[in-house]
């Protein structure tokens, strides 16, 4: 099993320092490199892929001209229907002809270049559509907003529903949001928030484009300390289903990752033999240690 960061939006500054890092991350993914100032954009793009197995942007207009790039070419912010803004996959020599002023009708962009893009952001959500059924890997999503949003509760809410739909398992959010509650941040609870349908990181900071320069190492230290919960945690195998437990060596139990009410009473693991006990079930669990997880062999109702 190996966990990967998604990027969940809302700029594109979290996802470059992740591969800057070298850390793990997939291959392109559709809410990599855009603008999205509104996570019910987010949430209702991945609710439209779960029940339709697809999704392409529709786009609305041409916003403006800019040059926020490396490089200072001339580029087109382009919005599409869901409110995302596509800051770098037009640009101005895909103009047909020249609007007179900003914001501008699509008209302005050929068909044929819209439909390639169009189909470059199928193609990335399709691949992340089977990423997020994929139950072999630990998916870790990243919402870093870098505005001000007072509808936190809702859309964090609405997103850890949507995503809790897909298939994988062992799904967890690193929410970033200045308008979080205090006891929320996660340097002051240090723990993983249950509260949603899936396991969220929350922090109290507003992330922006010096996420690269002086705000680098605030954010690589979330990073680490994501890093070191998996670290903690054993993978456990059950046929197909792969889901990680956290590790507490002290009270020698294993808590379900991603539901700390589900846990199992460590009796023995040595010599790559793991046997727990589930106690709400009654049930005595054997597990074999493999190359990185333990693999499900057996089990025994402690009554019989």
């Amino acid at each position: 099993m190996k966990f990967f960061y998604i990027s969940l939006g809302s700029f594109c500054h979290p996802k470059i320092l992740l591969r800057e890092t070298n850390r793990p991350v997939l291959e392109s993914l559709p809410f990599d490199f855009h603008s999205s100032p509104c996570t019910y954009s987010i949430y209702h793009i991945l609710e439209k892929l779960y029940y339709q197995k697809t999704y392409a942007p529709q786009f609305k207009e041409i916003l403006y001209t800019h040059q926020f790039n490396t490089i200072h070419k001339e580029e087109l912010a382009v919005q599409d229907n869901d409110d995302v803004y596509f800051l770098h996959f037009f640009d101005v020599n895909d103009l047909c002809t020249i609007p007179s002023s900003y914001p501008a009708s699509m008209d302005h962009i050929s068909t044929e270049k819209i439909q390639k893009v169009q189909q470059k952001f199928e193609r990335r959500f399709q691949r992340l559509y089977q990423i997020m059924n994929d139950p072999e890997n630990v998916l870790i999503f990243l919402r870093i907003e870098n505005y001000e949003n007072p509808a936190w509760k809702s859309d964090i809410e609405q997103l850890c529903k949507i995503v809790d739909l897909y298939s994988n398992k062992n799904k967890f959010i690193i929410y970033s949001q200045i308008n979080i509650d205090n006891h929320l941040d996660f340097h002051n609870s240090h723990v993983l928030n249950y509260d949603y349908k899936i396991p969220v990181m929350f922090l109290k900071k507003k992330f922006t484009e010096d996420i690269s320069s002086h705000q680098k190492n605030d954010f690589l230290q979330v990073l680490i300390s994501f890093e070191q919960i998996i670290d903690n945690c054993l993978t456990l195998k059950f046929q197909e289903k792969i889901l990680l437990f956290y590790y507490n060596s002290s009270e020698q139990k294993l808590y379900m990752l991603n539901d700390l009410n589900y846990w199992y009473r460590i009796l023995e693991m040595k010599d790559g033999l793991l046997k727990c006990i589930h106690e709400a079930e009654n049930n005595l669990l054997i597990f074999n240690e493999k190359e990185n997880y333990y693999d499900h062999s057996s089990t025994f109702s402690i009554s019989s």
